[in-house]
C-alpha cells in the first residue's frame, strides 16, 4: 500500500485533527498528554509502523483528534471524554466503529467508554490504568508546566530522562532532551492554559468509581 497524505483541520468545537485513510469505517484516535497540540502527520507516520497501519489497511479512515481549546478551569477528563462524545454526535452522525485512546487519551477513553457507550462499536485503551502512579503525576506535570511557560527543552529533557532513565544511553538525556525541545511545535492562544487544566485534571483523575459500568 502507497502512503496516503493526511489531512489536517480544525472541528466547529476547536478539536484540531488529522485524518489518514480514506476507508469506509471510521478510527478515532484519542492521543497522549497532557498538551492539545495540533496533531500532525507525522504522528500518524510514526504509528504506521505498528499496530495501526493493519487497520488503516483493511478498511478505516484514521482521526487523530486533540482535546478541545480553551478548556476552562477544573475541566476534568470525565469532561473530556463528554467533549469527544459531542464531536462523534455531531461530525461522525453519532458513532464511530472504532477508539482507541492513548495513554492520557486511554483515561479519556474509561470514561468515554463508561458514559458513552452508545458512541462506538468498539474500543482499545492502550498504555493506561484507572489512574496515574505518583512518579508519572510528578513527571507530567512537571511537563505540563515547563511547556506552558515556553520552556520546551527543560520538558524535552524532563521527557527524555524519564524515557532513559534505565538505559546506557541515560546519560544522553540532557543533550536529547534539548533537542526534542528545538523541535517547532504548533500551539495555539489557550494552549499555555490547556496544558495546565490537563496536568490539573490528570492529578485528580481516578476511574475506579466508573470501571464496573465499563461492559
Amino acid at each position: 500500500m502507497g502512503r496516503p497524505k493526511p489531512a489536517e483541520g480544525i472541528f466547529a468545537n476547536t478539536m484540531a485533527y488529522v485524518r489518514w485513510g480514506d476507508g469506509p469505517k471510521t478510527l478515532l484516535v484519542m492521543p497522549g498528554g497532557p498538551g492539545n497540540d495540533p496533531p500532525s502527520g507525522g504522528q500518524i507516520r510514526m504509528m504506521m509502523g505498528r499496530s495501526l497501519r493493519p487497520l488503516l489497511e483493511s478498511g478505516y479512515t484514521m482521526w487523530m483528534v486533540a482535546r478541545r481549546r480553551g478548556m476552562p478551569q477544573g475541566h476534568s477528563i470525565e469532561d473530556m471524554a463528554a467533549d469527544y462524545a459531542d464531536l462523534i454526535a455531531a461530525e461522525f452522525a453519532g458513532r464511530v466503529n472504532l477508539v482507541v485512546g492513548i495513554s492520557y487519551g486511554g483515561a479519556v477513553g474509561q470514561y468515554l467508554a463508561a458514559n458513552h457507550p452508545d458512541r462506538f462499536d468498539h474500543i482499545a485503551l492502550v498504555g493506561c490504568a484507572y489512574t496515574f502512579s505518583e512518579p508519572g503525576l510528578r513527571l507530567d506535570y512537571d511537563f505540563a508546566a515547563a511547556r506552558s511557560e515556553g520552556h520546551r527543552a527543560k520538558a524535552g529533557r524532563l521527557m527524555a530522562g524519564a524515557m532513559l532513565s534505565d538505559s546506557r544511553l541515560r546519560w544522553t538525556a540532557p543533550a536529547l532532551g534539548t533537542l526534542i525541545g528545538l523541535i517547532p511545535s504548533r500551539v495555539h492562544d489557550q494552549f499555555r492554559s490547556d496544558m495546565m487544566v490537563e496536568a490539573d485534571a490528570e492529578m485528580a483523575f481516578d476511574a475506579r468509581p466508573v470501571l464496573p459500568r465499563i461492559l
